[in-house]
């Protein structure tokens, strides 16, 4: 059988239906592909193995762990030979990003949603993230229940007419201490709010007209 999305920090059991010569045991033992460091070896009981990586599993790898026939149990029988296959979890990515990348007339109440591929450190990702230099403490952050989607709120509204810049440094990491691939940035432009313009307003301001049927008009920054 195979498990997928393994942590790779996960620790391996091999329980067995007798109590086994340890040494054997560990001497049958390969993996495949080979492993850089070797794992270490200890045991919960005389039955149960337990396999911990050097350092960590590679992400987004298939691994097979084999056992030859050359493990025996304690009364010196031989081990039918096994192999058991896992893969381990891919490194996080952003899979959406609102508003998009380069949008233009966001609304200044808007807050900024990510949703990222894998369950993530919270702490981590946040402490990860900077909007215009700033780190998100400044900020209103909220969580779905599976740690996937991640929701920004600016204590205020976004100041009108400006590019808001959001970096994701590469320390983000997820629940499993895998982390984002690259740093990323992503920015957008809040909304000119409409104003009367008093300098293309015609007649000007406090000006006199004699004449009743002068026309009025009204300037605007943009189109409303």
């Amino acid at each position: 059988d195979l498990s997928e999305n393994v942590a790779i920090n996960s620790k391996i059991e091999i329980k067995f239906s007798k109590e086994m010569n340890k040494e054997s045991v560990t001497a049958a033992i390969s993996f495949e592909p080979a492993l850089s460091d070797n794992p270490s070896y200890s045991w919960a009981d005389n039955q149960t193995l337990i396999i911990t990586p050097s350092l960590s599993w590679l992400p987004d790898m298939t691994y097979k762990v084999k056992l030859s026939e050359t493990a025996k149990s304690s009364d010196n029988q031989k081990l039918n030979s096994f192999i058991s296959v896992f893969s381990t979890s891919r490194s996080p990515v952003i899979l959406a990003f609102i508003p998009e990348n380069k949008a233009t007339d966001i609304s200044l109440d808007s807050s900024i949603k990510i949703t990222f591929s894998n369950a993530m450190n919270k702490e981590k990702t946040e402490a990860a993230i900077t909007i215009n230099t700033e780190k998100t403490d400044r900020f209103t952050t909220k969580w779905n229940n599976s740690a996937t989607e991640l929701e920004i709120t600016p204590p205020d509204r976004w100041p009108e007419n400006q590019y808001i810049r959001l970096n994701i440094n590469n320390t983000a990491e997820d629940a499993s201490s895998l982390r984002i691939a690259n740093s990323q940035s992503y920015i957008f432009q809040t909304q000119l709010l409409p104003a009367v313009v008093p300098a293309n307003c015609k007649p000007s301001n406090g000006s006199v007209y004699n004449d009743i049927s002068t026309t009025i008009t009204v300037a605007f920054n943009k189109e409303v």
